[in-house]
């Protein structure tokens, strides 16, 4: 009767402490509700959204619902496949990343993110950007390589603050003209594309310092471009059809190379280390590639 009774207990005692106990899955469910609102806290005090490789197929509603409270999004690494019209509610977002996800459109309400300074969205679906982009008078970095691009909307002529423009790895087959109206932009990155022609107001860019075109069809340089682009320090024109020949015939090309031999020959004098291969800054006469190559004295 003892043994029995002995038995019978343990049994009552394990039954009432599974019961007291929370189960596994429980504990883990509170411990991911517990970090889920700590991470919305930290999202709400700093207002930086890390999102990151979180295997998203949207952006949460937590993170939108916070509105003028976020300065910073980035979602890189996601599965996202479109942006929320609520995401005009970010007023005050100043960096958004949606690096490598699958967009194949930006909402018109992108335009309205007027104090946005960096937007990036390469490594997505992207036929085209929305024309509200023009609205971001304050943006000053935008980023959309590795997309499906197959024109720039005018509008970019409106960004007034922009310095750095990449768009390399499309499928442009040329840049607008208002493009030569960003009088801030600095560097121009449109490598991998289809763009036979330059058009001619590019050589409005006075602030122009790197103009990369690696991989088009580009025939020739338009005149302007040596001539007014005063502050341009390295044109990359590898694999194009472009030859040195074509550009010695440009008006404005001897003196550019001028230009850029006197600004490195002053680095050297000021006692600028140099690579083995020296300063690359004009032609090189690879077949396979041109590169615009200054030669030292």
């Amino acid at each position: 009767m003892g043994c029995c009774g002995s038995k019978e207990d343990a049994s009552d005692l394990e039954s009432r402490e599974r019961i007291n106990r929370p189960s596994a899955s429980r504990a883990e469910t509170n411990n991911l509700s517990r970090d889920k609102q700590q991470r919305q806290f930290n999202w709400a005090r700093t207002g930086i959204v890390g999102l990151r490789d979180a295997r998203l197929k949207e952006l949460p509603k937590e993170a939108i619902e916070l509105g003028v409270t976020v300065r910073n999004l980035d979602a890189t690494n996601n599965a996202i496949t479109v942006l929320p019209p609520a995401i005009s509610g970010f007023a005050k977002i100043q960096r958004l990343v949606l690096v490598n996800n699958q967009l194949s459109s930006l909402p018109p309400e992108i335009g309205r993110l007027l104090m946005l300074k960096l937007l990036a969205v390469d490594g997505n679906r992207l036929a085209a950007l929305p024309e509200e982009i023009g609205q971001l008078s304050k943006l000053e970095k935008l980023t959309a390589s590795r997309n499906s691009l197959r024109a720039l909307p005018p509008s970019v002529s409106s960004l007034s603050a922009l310095t750095h423009l990449d768009v390399s790895h499309n499928v442009l087959s040329g840049l607008p003209p208002t493009l030569g109206q960003c009088a801030a932009l600095e560097t121009l990155n449109a490598e991998h594309n289809g763009i036979h022609e330059l058009p001619l107001e590019l050589g409005s860019l006075k602030r122009l310092k790197e103009l990369n075109l690696d991989s088009n069809n580009v025939g020739t340089v338009p005149s302007e471009i040596f001539v007014q682009c005063s502050s341009l320090q390295t044109l990359s024109l590898h694999s194009n059809p472009v030859t040195e020949e074509i550009l010695i015939a440009v008006d404005g090309y001897s003196n550019f190379r001028e230009r850029l031999r006197a600004k490195h020959d002053k680095r050297i004098d000021g006692g600028v280390l140099l690579g083995a291969k020296g300063l690359d800054d004009g032609l090189d006469h690879d077949t396979n590639r041109t590169r615009i190559v200054v030669p030292h004295t």
